[in-house]
């Protein structure tokens, strides 16, 4: 008798699909409503209601445009989803992303939502959530980025971009045909990241053509940004649905994935086989001497040491993270000179007065070049290599950023991308002004020269440089702050600045196509940027 009264499952299952939509409405409504402990916070409604627009927003690769245009129209402290804000203020950098110095204070996590692991085996990685495990993969990598390391390293760096500029003078010899900067950028640096981790180029600028696996690389971000719009929406969080979700990925890019996880396991087992004997003062030369001596102390310091399996995840990252990177900022940075030919200008007249011969310019001597550390730092600024930020979470008990006290578990963040076009932050923040980050006693500076025809100009480059002095320095951090620092900044500072020196002192280049409508940020960005061709005339400097 007691069984009749029992619902049927087909009732259960018609009931939960129709109070679905009832549990999903009352969230939207209370999340737009005034009980929200985030509703002071100004943002678009639609977003403040649900996490849908920003996840189609990653997946369609406009993020990085709405979040410029909210913080235009709501300013400096957006709501872009429920429970997650973006700030363009300095005082955020400091809160969110330096270790609190008041006891009982802990540092903001990074969310285990964006990237996180696709096999529950998997090892963390650097750049997983686990901060524990984040600490020591620091640990362990930090030899391969020390100032001697570096300068074992330079010899390695200078002869692959020797290689570029020969390989590019061979290409205008041959045929007066448009060369594509993008993809020569893309092959130098992707073999630079090879011969440093895996002790042997991809032979892309050998060869004029992208590596199979480097191939897989470019179009890495757009199933990375699948994956973290997904889990951002919390379908991860069901074991069973976590479990189907790399299956939406189209069998062709989870083969892809396969592949290309195969082939960095079986580079990292080859370089470790070599082992300390390698002939090359690599990344993984440090790492495994550094590895060695840990064991040999044994006791507990003997487990800080890498598995095999740990290293394979970290140098496939290291690999993909270290080169596409640098080469988005490469291409932003000559965009930006092609788009101002005055400063292209300046910028090849320095070069090409503070050295007589190629061989000449080496990693170590355009270190003093004024106007190219500038041109880098507003090329950086403007077109920065990465948009927008993984975001921390706001520790238990809550939290004071920029005067306000957040609500724990909300997600925070900087994101470069509005925080460098931020008008509070830069005077005229949408233009290219290398001379912002000059000092207007700087040798390159055209006040100290008595050049009164441009010192009036550059007077107006002080008033923004004085802006960067007071706020947008401040906010400037390409490379982020904190524990997260980026581990190979020294690294790509050497790198950016020897090619630049190097392309624009032995090439004049024009480009093929006018580029006065073109805007490098209208661009899709699926965690990186998808650039599009940079096609140029060049002409080897007579």
């Amino acid at each position: 008798m007691s069984t009749l009264l029992l619902p049927s499952l087909p009732f259960l299952v018609l009931f939960a699909l129709l109070l679905y939509p009832v549990v999903l409405l009352s969230r939207i409504i209370y999340n737009i409503s005034p009980l929200h402990p985030l509703s002071n916070y100004p943002g678009p409604l639609l977003w403040r209601a649900s996490r849908l627009p920003w996840t189609i927003a990653l997946q369609r690769g406009t993020l990085h445009l709405d979040l410029l245009r909210f913080h235009a129209r709501h300013g400096r402290t957006v709501r872009i989803a429920p429970n997650e804000l973006s700030y363009t203020s300095p005082a955020a950098w400091r809160d969110i992303y330096l270790p609190n110095p008041s006891p009982g204070n802990p540092a903001f996590q990074r969310t285990d939502q964006f990237f996180k692991k696709i096999r529950s085996t998997d090892p963390f990685s650097i750049m997983g959530h686990d901060e524990s495990a984040h600490a020591r993969f620091r640990r362990a990598f930090m030899p391969a980025f020390t100032d001697r390391a570096l300068a074992a390293q330079l010899p390695l760096l200078e002869a692959n971009v020797s290689n570029l500029i020969a390989q590019l003078h061979n290409r205008i010899d041959v045929a007066d045909t448009p060369v594509d900067l993008v993809a020569w950028l893309n092959y130098l640096t992707f073999d630079v990241s090879g011969l440093m981790s895996f002790g042997e180029t991809f032979e892309c600028v050998d060869t004029g053509a992208a590596h199979p696996w480097v191939a897989i690389n470019l179009n890495f971000g757009r199933g990375a940004a699948m994956m973290a719009g997904l889990n951002m929406l919390g379908l991860s969080d069901n074991p069973l649905v976590a479990k189907l979700l790399p299956l939406l990925l189209p069998k062709a890019v989870r083969e892809k994935m396969a592949y290309h996880r195969e082939l960095a396991a079986e580079k990292v087992r080859d370089r470790v086989a070599a082992g300390k004997h390698a002939p090359r003062a690599d990344f993984m030369d440090a790492l495994l001497r550094n590895n060695e001596a840990i064991v040999a102390e044994g006791g507990k310091r003997a487990a800080q040491a890498l598995s095999l399996a740990e290293i394979e995840i970290n140098m496939m990252i290291m690999v993909f993270a270290g080169s596409e990177t640098v080469a988005s900022s490469l291409v932003g940075i000559l965009t930006a000179l092609l788009q101002n030919p005055p400063a292209l200008e300046r910028l090849q007249k320095e070069l090409r007065s503070a050295f007589h011969r190629e061989d000449e310019i080496t990693a170590r001597s355009v270190q003093k070049l004024e106007f190219l550390t500038a041109v880098i730092s507003e090329g950086l600024r403007v077109h920065p290599p990465v948009p927008y930020s993984v975001p921390r979470v706001v520790p238990k008990g809550g939290a004071e950023v920029c005067g306000k006290m957040v609500p724990e578990g909300t997600l925070v963040a900087i994101h470069h991308l509005p925080a460098y076009h931020d008008a509070a932050n830069f005077d005229a923040p949408h233009k290219f002004i290398p001379e912002r980050w000059l000092r207007p006693s700087s040798p390159g500076s055209k006040a100290s020269t008595g050049d009164t025809t441009t010192a009036a100009a550059e007077a107006g480059a002080a008033t923004a440089a004085t802006t960067a002095a007071e706020g947008g320095a401040a906010i400037f951090e390409p490379f982020l702050v904190g524990r997260h620092h980026c581990i190979g900044s020294k690294f790509a500072w050497v790198e950016m600045r020897l090619v630049l020196a190097r392309l624009l002192y032995a090439f004049d280049m024009t480009p093929t196509c006018p580029m006065g409508d073109f805007d490098f940020v209208e661009q899709d960005t699926h965690i990186f940027w998808e650039k599009n061709p940079l096609l140029v005339s060049l002409r080897a400097r007579s």
